[in-house]
């Protein structure tokens, strides 16, 4: 493995993208062209989470997939759509390296974990905007697939993340309109990419109601879903074991082989032989 960072600004060092790849493996079919994952972390938009980085990244290096970390804007640079514009940017260099980083740039899935959870879901939901596909780019920002771990994803106040919202909000004002403008269930395009979301139902951090609402959307409008609804577990469970929690939730890490199972299903990638 080697591991290989990219810089989205020579000026700006904050938002880059950290490659962890594969080499190549004498006989295996999908060395030259891996599915590739890119991971946002969490933090409200204050900072990245570790927990939500290495882990996961080399959990589905284990399974064969090229994986990618996004440190995407954050505090005072979070009004939306930064931090899903970088998105975009990572979507379209992982495309543009399909070669250099040996990956099939038709399996391209991002996953992302609470206010990553909102950078990953407005990937799909904005990628058809100019600023996520600029005319300059020739490689499409769509992911083609999304995982979405106790996402944060409306601006209703009634269900929403404050601090994330107030991130993304910024320095405009705060007003229904611009609440409407935030809240991605209200925009969901008919070819959004097929989702996978997972929470837990106490969730103390991002309601439940964050992942409920945006399902109800999708199936809605036609869009491949599938949701997990965990009864019990804080928030940031990341794998949801002890490399990542001060107690292991077993029942919650099954979301881990979940997702790896529905993106294998998606992708046609079974590096096991399931």
């Amino acid at each position: 493995m080697r591991l290989e960072t990219i810089c989205r600004y020579p000026e700006r060092r904050e938002v880059f993208l950290t490659a962890y790849l594969l080499d190549s493996v004498e006989c295996c079919a999908f060395a030259d062209a891996r599915p590739a994952l890119l991971i946002c972390p969490g933090g409200g938009f204050s900072f990245c989470s570790d927990r939500e980085m290495e882990p996961i990244a080399m959990h589905f290096a284990s399974q064969g997939y090229q994986t990618f970390v996004l440190q995407y804007s954050l505090e005072e640079r979070a009004a939306f759509p930064a931090p899903v514009e970088d998105a975009a940017w990572a979507v379209r260099t992982i495309r543009e390296g399909a070669g250099r980083f040996q990956i099939n740039p038709a399996k391209v899935a991002v996953m992302g974990f609470s206010a990553g959870g909102y950078v990953a879901a407005g990937l799909g939901v904005f990628s058809g905007e100019p600023w996520a596909c600029p005319q300059a780019s020739c490689f499409s920002a769509r992911p083609d697939a999304v995982v979405l771990c106790y996402p944060v994803l409306t601006a209703n106040p009634e269900y929403a993340h404050a601090g994330s919202i107030q991130r993304l909000i910024g320095t405009t004002p705060d007003t229904p309109q611009r609440r409407a403008r935030l809240s991605l269930e209200e925009h969901i395009p008919l070819d959004m990419p097929p989702v996978f979301l997972w929470h837990t139902v106490d969730d103390p951090g991002v309601p439940v109601q964050n992942s409920l609402l945006f399902a109800a959307a999708l199936a809605q409008k036609g869009i491949p879903l599938e949701l997990h609804a965990f009864e019990t577990g804080h928030h940031g469970l990341a794998d949801a074991s002890l490399r990542t929690c001060d107690r292991p939730h077993p029942h919650a890490a099954r979301w881990l082989s979940l997702a790896q199972e529905w993106l294998g299903e998606h992708f046609d990638f079974y590096p096991n032989g399931a």
